[in-house]
């Protein structure tokens, strides 16, 4: 992977998330109740009720709530669970193991819940949204478009951000490695909607030996970024059409903030790697 594609230009700007805390001072739109979660991984410093105090150096702090359990939290494994980077930390919600995840109305409800309140709670810490810099849903198409219709022109000018992929996290995984979906995934496209899914997935692992692993597939962001920007379309819910996903938003402000240290932390993989290999050689 090039490093140097870190520098883009972003083609959607008018989709671009202002930090939370500075939207709610421009606006204060809030309300509803909570949903039972997963128990979240916790930076060390979050053991008590946080807040940032002024003048304080903190990384950015991002939520992201999903209705997917594990391939989008194995994504961001580097993020939550390692700490890999500096300058941001993430807290990840989504349902109880093995509940079937979270649906948009649940989780438009979990957050809906959270401004009303003007915080979010998780594992007994509350995180004042004054001190969160951006708040993620992620969901998937799959059979929940009519929820999204639904949903969607509610929550246009609220400080959250909905993060859509059609037909699910996969085509994400999908743009890490490659770029030609009219192609790729004919098979898929010809498939009734229950069944989309499941077949993308195994569609992945045709194409790359092994299957994609969200973890290394993090390690492809610029590409999957550019890949991603190049198919998307949406239609006029603004829904992402079949193949599509707007991901690239999320990724996008990610490096934004990590910059630098996501360039170094590539070039320590590929360092890593190519001594393995040279290892295994001799």
């Amino acid at each position: 992977m090039d490093i140097s594609r870190l520098s883009y230009t972003k083609k959607v700007p008018d989709k671009e998330v202002i930090p939370v805390r500075q939207q709610i001072v421009q606006s204060k739109e809030q309300v509803i109740p909570d949903k039972k979660t997963e128990e979240t991984f916790a930076p060390e410093y979050l053991t008590t009720e946080y807040t940032k105090q002024e003048g304080e150096l903190l990384p950015a702090l991002y939520f992201v709530i999903s209705g997917g359990e594990v391939r989008e939290r194995n994504y961001l494994q580097a993020i939550e669970k390692k700490q890999e980077f500096n300058s941001l930390r993430l807290i990840f919600i989504t349902s109880e193991r093995q509940k079937g995840g979270l649906t948009p109305k649940m989780m438009h409800t979990y957050v809906e819940t959270a401004f009303s309140n003007g915080y979010i709670e998780q594992n007994g810490i509350r995180y004042d949204l004054m001190d969160i810099d951006a708040v993620y849903l992620f969901t998937d198409v799959d059979h929940y478009n009519n929820e999204l219709q639904n949903l969607l022109p509610t929550t246009v000018s609220k400080s959250y951000k909905w993060i859509i992929s059609n037909p699910d996290f996969e085509i994400w995984l999908y743009f890490s490695y490659f770029n030609s979906p009219a192609t790729d995934l004919v098979s898929v496209a010809n498939l009734p909607q229950s069944e989309m899914s499941s077949a993308l997935k195994t569609k992945n692992g045709e194409l790359k030996s092994g299957g994609i692993d969200p973890r290394k597939a993090f390690e492809q962001m610029p590409t999957a970024i550019l890949n991603s920007l190049d198919n998307y379309r949406e239609d006029e819910y603004g829904i992402p059409t079949l193949f599509a996903t707007q991901m690239h938003l999320f990724a996008q402000n990610v490096i934004q903030v990590i910059g630098d240290e996501y360039k170094q932390w590539i070039e320590k993989k590929q360092l890593m790697a190519q001594l393995f290999k040279q290892k295994s050689n001799t």
